[in-house]
């Protein structure tokens, strides 16, 4: 049975570049069609998320150091913390309750659609409260001692992020405390229960601008894994449903073959002419970009960089093997949380 190490041992037997070339699209997940309709300019190096990822803002470690460092009293701080370290959205900032504090330093999340999960804060949680206010339930008081209003937290936040990213919203902060995860190494599962994601497409903007994760992933989990990575942006099925067909994506390919690379797109330009090619050098293009896959499923790799690659939706993916490929992170919650605070080391 052939498998995806074969075919890579078998690469020097090809003497064409531009056969090799389409050997390795096919098998980092491209499609006949993709193939041709991509040309050698869509090739770059690194990791180049294509213009249909919609890249949130982070702020980096110093902003959020900073950030925190501003808070002028200790409600301001938790608030903050809570944003940017447990990526808490303002709404459930504001529902806490007294009665959500739990032992062992952790707290109850009413999130959306009244949906609870628990949550460790990562540090003593004593010393991160403001002190209780008798006329309310709610951890996070206005001056008047009520319940904080949606455009107060909003206030409090806009007020501290303006001084350290001027063109950043509140939601930044959420942003930068999911792709850190990623970005310290937590699994994407740990990232989405953290964010109380219950599916992979809510979580899928934060994984896609993760590039660190992406790439690590992939080196990890594809036959092709590199150290040393280029980008080929193909127009062809997106793999966020709600997009529009044609949507660029970006396929991950290891840069010692971007020569090949480069004069297979510029040599194929429509399938039949790949079908009639591979008849000839008895090659199935086709099995080869389907290896790929299995290769990634077998080695675990998560359903969002499947998706990614071969151009479909995860939760194609997901339905297929779910179970196993989230099975066994990497970092637990409270790890993810604990490591993710350590990193800014502020205390108010």
């Amino acid at each position: 049975m052939m498998t995806a190490a074969a075919v890579l041992d078998h690469l020097d037997c090809v003497h064409e570049a531009h056969d090799r070339g389409a050997i390795i699209c096919s098998l980092a997940g491209m499609s006949l069609k993709d193939i041709s309709t991509a040309t050698a300019g869509d090739v770059c190096d690194d990791w180049c998320p294509p213009s249909s990822y919609k890249a949130g803002k982070s702020l980096t470690s110093g902003q959020v150091r900073q950030l925190l460092s501003l808070a002028e009293n200790q409600r301001d701080f938790a608030i903050l913390y809570l944003a940017v370290v447990l990526g808490l959205r303002q709404i459930e900032i504001r529902r806490l309750l007294w009665s959500d504090r739990l032992p062992g330093d952790r707290i109850r999340v009413l999130g959306k659609g009244g949906k609870r999960r628990t949550l460790p804060v990562g540090t003593d949680i004593d010393n991160l409260f403001p002190p209780k206010v008798e006329s309310t339930n709610h951890v996070f008081a206005s001056y008047r001692g009520d319940e904080i209003s949606e455009s107060g937290m909003r206030v409090i936040i806009n007020r501290y992020l303006s001084e350290v990213a001027p063109d950043a919203t509140p939601h930044a902060l959420r942003h930068t405390a999911l792709t850190g995860m990623l970005e310290q190494g937590s699994d994407i599962q740990t990232a989405m229960e953290i964010a109380g994601h219950s599916t992979v497409s809510s979580h899928e903007i934060y994984a896609a601008t993760s590039s660190s994760w992406i790439v690590k992933e992939w080196m990890d989990k594809h036959p092709l894994g590199s150290k040393n990575v280029s980008t080929i942006k193909v127009p062809g099925r997106p793999f966020v449903g709600k997009m529009a067909r044609g949507v660029e994506r970006a396929v991950l390919v290891p840069s010692c073959y971007r020569s090949d690379i480069e004069a297979a797109l510029s040599y194929f330009s429509n399938p039949k002419q790949l079908t009639n090619r591979s008849r000839k050098i008895g090659v199935r293009f086709k099995e080869i970009r389907d290896l790929g896959s299995v290769s990634m499923t077998e080695s675990e790799a998560h359903p969002f960089l499947i998706a990614m690659l071969v151009g479909t939706t995860p939760s194609n993916i997901v339905r297929r093997n779910f179970e196993r490929m989230t099975a066994g992170a990497r970092l637990g919650r409270e790890n993810a949380i604990t490591q993710l605070g350590a990193q800014f080391s502020v205390t108010f």
